[in-house]
């Protein structure tokens, strides 16, 4: 089951808190995925779920019990939802503030969210359920996030975005054929966003993957820094070895004071050794800058002579 279908799932499963937010979850539905045909109202679907949900929201607001008819198309089901046809669709569009009476309804829907139908953020959040219901989809999250609902009218698209940024969603829009997509990607902002339209379980499983994700970044942003840090340890060993070296190769080690010959000599035995190991390996132990300050020496040593061939 794709990640979207168990968000629908999901939410159709959760009664509205009242009428008005079923109004509110039917006005997104029909803004975002309802068309005329015939003088009628109608809504198609993949989804069995929110077939249902049409049903029983249509049924619950205005006592009306839409048709639905399931039909196969290249091995999928498609659902064709007729909600109402005449007046009956009329009095719906025009209680939802998109049609003003007319016989020729067709030629005067505007399918847009009036601040009247969604006055405050239940209202709102029922509004967006209903959108995602219709158009939206959701990216498993271990394959990364991204979050979009789509339309073919720019003003819906640019009346979704200033919703969503009411909830601190900041969505960006994009055109995608005769479609205007908006989407989100920030993984904390789908995560509100799903909660918010009431995907609880859903939000849990993206903050699981959100929190499994950052623990693997931790995990590999450590050992990539160790693993510098051993590089880095590794060339300067290998650097001060060969300066050792040449000193020896050129003066003899025995021409170094006894802490430097020490220091020398231990290196010589251990090129992988960081100058905090050295300083422990010490007769006298000394700290890191310590031993830091006797390799400088050593530098110095090596860079005033001139090799022998």
């Amino acid at each position: 089951m794709s990640f979207t279908l168990k968000i629908k799932r999901e939410i159709c499963k959760k009664s509205p808190k009242d009428r008005q937010a079923a109004v509110a979850e039917l006005l997104g539905i029909i803004c975002f995925g309802a068309y005329i045909k015939n003088n009628s109202l109608n809504v198609k679907t993949e989804n069995a779920f929110v077939a249902k949900r049409i049903f029983s929201l249509v049924k619950e607001c205005f006592a009306l019990s839409p048709v639905i008819i399931a039909s196969e198309n290249q091995k999928k089901n498609i659902y064709f939802v007729e909600i109402a046809k005449g007046f009956e669709a009329l009095d719906i569009l025009a209680e939802l503030g998109l049609v003003k009476n007319s016989h020729e309804m067709k030629n005067f829907v505007s399918f847009g969210i009036s601040e009247n139908f969604v006055p405050d953020e239940e209202t709102k959040l029922a509004l967006l359920k209903g959108a995602f219901l219709m158009a939206g989809s959701c990216g498993l999250p271990e394959r990364g996030y991204h979050l979009e609902i789509d339309t073919n009218k720019l003003k819906l698209c640019r009346e979704l975005i200033r919703i969503l940024e009411g909830f601190e969603i900041y969505a960006k829009q994009i055109s995608r054929g005769s479609n205007y997509v908006v989407y989100v990607k920030d993984s904390q902002q789908i995560s509100d966003f799903l909660g918010g339209i009431g995907a609880t379980s859903a939000m849990v499983e993206m903050q699981d993957t959100m929190i499994v994700k950052q623990i693997k970044n931790n995990i590999n942003r450590i050992a990539n820094c160790e693993s510098a840090n051993l590089e880095k340890t590794m060339n300067v060993g290998f650097k001060q070895a060969a300066q050792i070296e040449k000193i020896r190769d050129n003066l003899g080690l025995d021409s170094l004071e006894s802490s430097l010959k020490e220091i020398a000599i231990l290196r010589l035995e251990n090129k992988y050794a960081s100058l905090k190991e050295l300083g422990e390996m010490l007769s006298k132990p000394l700290s890191k800058s310590g031993v830091n300050h006797k390799f400088k020496k050593l530098e110095e040593i090596a860079d005033s002579i001139k090799e022998v061939k």
